[in-house]
C-alpha cells in the first residue's frame, strides 16, 4: 500500500491519499501533472518518502505504508 501527498500551485490536491500499488500512483501522478502542465523535474528520498518536485509550488510525496 502506498500513500501520496500532493501539492500542486500550492493548493493540496491529494492527502495521504492511498494506492494498492505504484503503478497506480504513477497513473494518479502523471493524470495530475498532465492536468496542470508541469513535470517533475528533481526526485530524491526524503524523511517522508520518496519526492518529486516539479516547482517549489508542486510537488508529491510517495510513501511506502505496508
Amino acid at each position: 500500500m502506498y500513500q501520496v501527498y500532493g501539492i500542486v500551485n500550492g493548493v493540496t490536491v491529494a492527502s495521504n491519499k492511498r494506492f494498492s500499488s505504484l503503478k497506480n500512483v504513477d497513473k494518479y501522478i502523471s493524470k495530475v501533472l498532465e492536468h496542470s502542465g508541469k513535470e517533475i523535474e528533481r526526485e530524491y528520498d526524503s524523511i517522508w518518502g520518496h519526492e518529486l518536485v516539479s516547482d517549489y509550488h508542486t510537488r508529491f510525496i510517495v510513501s511506502y505504508i505496508g
